[in-house]
């Protein structure tokens, strides 16, 4: 009867993730150890029993059972802050949360220092908005005890509630440094460094995570996405074949993953991440298209249009499909074979918009400048609000020299949409060269133009257009800063190192002028070889 009872289990706040909205406010399974003593004459075997029993009830999650014990066991041991906290922790997941309060504060009465019950307070200070006092909580366990690296982490939370970043990058940053191999810590301080633009800070945080072990699948995933975040793909993708093969039910949430990763154009992240995903996933048409279509962007086109193929074929009614397939047959030189692929399709989809304005984009870049008006004058029919058809068409008319037709359509694309920048560039071309340049008119085509680069600063025509205006009225000063803007958005436009070329000469610094014209021939050699490549193609076709 006058031995001592020592009770080592304390059940604590600790949030899970650190900037999830949903989050478990307590665990069980989290503990620290306290020895809890009281007087020899308060203590009986029967009060051992009673707590025993309660310890047992919470472990079970039977959480009222559990209280009713505790507070048969408080008859006994009535001035003990772990009954207390142990108390709150059970009232707090019965939703009791006021109850909850007055014992941790209990607690803290009895025990000031007591880390346990400071934190679950402060944890309930920081559920119900009340941040400033959750801090408060935080900080004081701080100065019990400056190595508490989950204390510095749930103030870091506290303090970012409170839109306080620098604070909590502070105090997170101590928090990895106490406990570097805390994975959810290091998640969240590379999180936090990504939202600030931190990179630097966060990126060897990011790289730690790379070999940390996880307790599942499920933070396998959320590493792993960190790291894309960071551009460490191949550890992310090694951190989602982990996720995949611990948890095969995965396969949709890795298959959402690519499919968010192809739709922000991120291809070369998303084709490893397709091509883990098992051979039911990879018979889709979906699966196809993505995969097909990133090594188009990749620079793969013929794998393109195989993996296309097959996403037409298991999916025949997908317009997507077919104009992505087209695209990959323009831009690889092929454009009569866009012509029979979107003039077939013209057939079966005889009333889709998009599908004869791609097959009029074919026809143009296949040089049937006739067939191509044609249709992209249907699919206006079909769908008039569709701006991008008078774009083509005014591209088709421009490479014409059809002035008249130009201004026509710069005109309804402007009042079709007034956002397009590609109206006013069209109406200051075609006013431009119509009937021979106007002194009148060069104040209207500079208004024009200067619109039209207001909407698009990195609209390489436009910009050039205007320089060579100005450079025409002798204002050399301005046009040279309009090429000089030029070339740095459009390093590859040859035409503009002529000009920059010849107006370096002008002022003096031969040393640019050199240089400018160097790069000019450079583009205009591989503009040389793209021409004879394509030459070479079409003679084996023939």
């Amino acid at each position: 009867m006058g031995a001592k009872v020592t009770v080592t289990t304390i059940y604590v706040f600790r949030p899970v993730k650190l900037f999830c909205c949903v989050w478990t406010l307590f665990s069980v399974c989290d503990v620290q150890v306290l020895a809890q003593t009281a007087p020899a004459t308060q203590i009986g075997s029967s009060t051992k029993v009673q707590f025993d029993r309660g310890k047992q009830l919470l472990e079970q999650r039977k959480f009222a059972e559990a209280a009713a014990q505790f507070k048969e066991t408080l008859k006994s041991v009535p001035n003990s802050p772990l009954l207390y906290n142990l108390l709150g922790f059970c009232e707090l997941q019965l939703s009791h949360v006021d109850d909850a309060v007055t014992y941790f504060k209990k607690a803290l009465e009895l025990k000031p220092d007591f880390k346990a019950a400071r934190n679950n307070l402060g944890g309930i200070y920081l559920m119900q908005g009340r941040t400033q006092q959750a801090i408060g909580q935080f900080s004081a366990i701080i100065q019990t005890d400056p190595n508490d690296a989950q204390a510095y982490s749930n103030l870091a939370r506290a303090e970012l509630a409170q839109k306080n970043q620098e604070d909590a990058l502070d105090h997170l940053r101590k928090a990895h440094d106490l406990s570097p191999q805390d994975v959810q810590i290091a998640l969240a301080l590379a999180r936090l460094c990504l939202e600030m633009g931190r990179q630097d800070l966060g990126r060897p945080v990011a790289q730690g995570l790379s070999g940390a072990k996880t307790p599942d699948a499920s933070k396998e995933l959320e590493i792993g996405g960190l790291l894309l975040s960071y551009k460490l793909d191949e550890a992310a993708h090694v951190r989602f074949r982990n996720a995949l093969q611990a948890n095969p039910r995965f396969q949709d949430t890795l298959f959402a993953l690519a499919k968010d990763l192809f739709e922000k154009q991120n291809y070369r992240a998303a084709v490893p991440l397709l091509e883990i995903l098992n051979i039911k996933m990879q018979q889709s048409a979906a699966w196809h298209e993505m995969l097909g279509y990133s090594a188009f962007k990749l620079g793969d086109s013929a794998k393109a249009v195989v993996e296309l193929q097959k996403a037409m074929d298991l999916d025949p009614r997908n317009e997507n499909y077919i104009l992505e397939l087209s695209e990959v047959l323009v831009s690889s030189n092929n454009a009569a074979e866009a012509v029979t692929l979107l003039g077939t399709a013209s057939k079966a989809f005889s009333h889709s918009s998009r599908i004869w304005f791609g097959l009029g984009t074919a026809y143009l870049a296949n040089q049937q400048r006739a067939l191509a008006e044609l249709a992209l004058k249907k699919s206006l029919d079909l769908d008039p609000s569709l701006d991008l058809a008078y774009v083509v068409l005014g591209q088709g008319y421009k490479e014409g020299g059809n002035w008249d037709r130009l201004s026509e359509t710069a005109e309804r694309l402007i009042q079709l949409n007034p956002e397009n920048p590609d109206g006013y560039y069209y109406k200051a071309l075609a006013l431009q060269s119509g009937s021979g340049s106007k002194a009148e008119d060069e104040v209207k085509i500079e208004k024009l133009l200067r619109k039209s680069l207001e909407l698009d600063s990195k609209n390489a025509e436009p910009h050039y257009e205007l320089a060579k205006l100005l450079m025409r009225a002798g204002n050399k000063e301005s046009s040279l800063l309009e090429l000089q803007e030029l070339v740095q958005t459009n390093p590859d436009f040859g035409p503009a190192y002529y000009h920059l070329a010849r107006l370096y000469r002008e002022k003096g610094d031969l040393d640019k002028s050199k240089e400018a014209q160097e790069v000019h021939e450079r583009i205009r050699q591989k503009e040389r070889d793209k021409v004879m490549k394509r030459m070479i193609v079409e003679i084996r076709q023939r």
